[in-house]
């Protein structure tokens, strides 16, 4: 009938009152013990599946406090297999809930100030490129105005990886198949393509990665895309890019940036390539510890297999 019948002394010493005192207090069904209104369906819930159910709630103390208690219901049925009674044991996990609330509130301090790390570092970087904009101003050299361009868009990659983590609600790691597209649509933007130039296809899975891993990943992708678009096609040629990204076996990751344009001298080698963007691609493919390959054939092939620097978590 869902009334109580009997407590014992653990009852009295977790909230202060014996069962005659809590009865009077606060009346005699189940409810009001575990001050849950979810518990009459509860015990239902246990006794037509006959096994144990629990749940957590709040519990009134007789000095006025309250606690958490972790509670578990149980059916006791007789040989007849007839319910005899509900059997509920109450653990106080007051301490466990406010360590739990300490946790949750030094997390939430923490993504706040990662968010801000994030948002003044991209607010630094922006300066930066704004103040190398300033700088082309008065620069006539022709070499010296792309290689302040170049510093520029390199800088753009980085500032739009900490943009892409401010903006993400996990502070930890971002999608890489919007940072890729943002990307190349910047660099097509910065070297003023022409519309219907260089048409791009981008095959990414859905990959998140940790700033380690993002930042050397983008550079990569920014160094390899400007290539295309300065040296692939000639003026009036049009031509085409495409970007895999995808996950292979175990933690394993693979990129592949390919054009159809000219290709690549005879006798190129990327290690011994007098290119500052050639020998940062090659650092960076250092760094993280990444296969490169390189192909040429019918335009260039870049191909890289990497681990990432920290791997992933099961994402919920």
């Amino acid at each position: 009938d869902l009334e109580l019948e009997w407590a014992n002394d653990g009852f009295t010493k977790m909230t202060g009152y014996t069962l005659s005192e809590f009865l009077s207090a606060f009346g005699g069904n189940i409810s009001v013990a575990t001050f849950n209104d979810e518990t009459v369906g509860l015990v239902e819930e246990c006794v037509r599946e006959r096994q144990s159910v629990s749940f957590e709630s709040k519990v009134k103390c007789k000095d006025g406090t309250e606690i958490w208690t972790s509670n578990m219901l149980t059916p006791i049925f007789d040989n007849n297999k007839k319910l005899k009674k509900v059997v509920v044991i109450q653990t106080d996990i007051t301490y466990r809930k406010s360590m739990e609330e300490q946790i949750r509130a030094s997390l939430e301090e923490k993504g706040l100030l990662l968010r801000e790390i994030h948002h003044r570092v991209k607010n630094n970087l922006q300066i930066i490129i704004s103040l190398f904009n300033l700088q082309s101003h008065y620069v006539n050299d022709e070499g010296a105005f792309a290689a302040l361009k170049e510093g520029q868009d390199r800088i753009k990659s980085m500032a739009l990886i900490h943009e892409r983590f401010y903006q993400n609600d996990g502070l930890s790691r971002i999608d890489f198949d919007e940072y890729i597209k943002r990307l190349v649509e910047n660099l097509l933007l910065s070297f003023n393509v022409p519309s219907g130039k260089i048409t791009y296809t981008i095959e990414a899975e859905k990959i998140s990665l940790d700033i380690d891993t993002a930042v050397p990943c983008g550079l990569i992708i920014n160094e390899l895309v400007s290539n295309t678009i300065k040296h692939a096609f000639a003026e009036n040629e049009q031509g085409e890019l495409q970007i895999v990204f995808r996950k292979l076996e175990g933690d394993e990751l693979e990129l592949i940036i390919h054009d159809n344009g000219r290709g690549l001298p005879e006798d190129f080698s990327i290690d011994d390539s007098d290119s500052l963007g050639m020998q940062l691609i090659n650092a960076l493919a250092n760094q993280l510890d990444a296969k490169l390959m390189v192909e040429s054939g019918k335009g260039a092939t870049f191909r890289l297999k990497f681990s990432p620097v920290h791997k992933a978590t099961e994402n919920v």
